[in-house]
């Protein structure tokens, strides 16, 4: 949920590192496990399991892949877990191109993601943020692809 700069979080978590969500891995992996149970997830073709892992030993950032995501102590936000459950369902949406990444694909993806599971609130918040730094999302600012109907827009 990071663009310009990737220590700023959008919405009432607007701090270098926020407090954490999740004490446990346990904690974390059942909110991995709420996320990737949903209709719009299963959807979008997203792996059923991704496995949560709770990293002490990669201290510089999370990381999210199509079938695990790493968070050190300090990310485990729901922000963030989010964030890196996008990276898995873009390429599983997208495939593997570069501007998948970060790209129009992640967001729409991402907005949606925080809306289902922080509010509408959050997710307007982010919608400004992304306004703010000019980011650009939505079906139109894709390039033609294998994203499927009805995932875009809520709103």
């Amino acid at each position: 949920m990071w663009y310009e700069d990737e220590e700023t979080l959008v919405g009432d978590r607007y701090y270098s590192h926020p407090p954490i969500d999740f004490k446990t891995p346990r904690e974390l992996q059942l909110f991995v496990n709420r996320v990737t149970a949903t209709k719009f997830w299963k959807q979008c073709g997203g792996r059923t399991m991704v496995q949560a892992k709770a990293n002490n030993r990669w201290i510089n950032g999370a990381r999210g892949r199509e079938m695990q995501i790493e968070i050190p102590p300090w990310a485990m936000t729901k922000p963030t877990v989010l964030h890196e459950l996008t990276h898995s369902l873009t390429y599983r949406v997208a495939g593997a191109r570069t501007g998948a990444i970060h790209g129009p694909e992640f967001v729409l993806l991402l907005r949606r993601l925080i809306e289902e599971h922080l509010g509408d609130d959050e997710r307007r918040q982010f919608d400004i943020k992304l306004e703010e730094q000019g980011v650009r999302w939505g079906i139109g600012s894709m390039p033609p692809g294998k994203l499927a109907t009805g995932i875009g827009n809520s709103t």
